[in-house]
């Protein structure tokens, strides 16, 4: 399977109205991920895999 680049073009939530903490947060948006990383976290995340 070739490597693919999934780009999400949103908003990236990060609960905080800190100032400091916003600043530590600017690149977030900017995270790439291929979609193997994707799945992986997604995976992680749930605790179970996609059918």
């Amino acid at each position: 399977m070739p490597d693919c680049t999934y780009v999400v073009m949103g908003q990236p939530v990060i609960g905080t109205v800190n100032p400091g903490r916003i600043a530590a947060c600017r690149d977030a948006g900017k995270l790439e991920l291929s979609r193997r990383e994707w799945y992986d976290l997604y995976v992680s995340s749930r605790g179970e895999k996609l059918p």
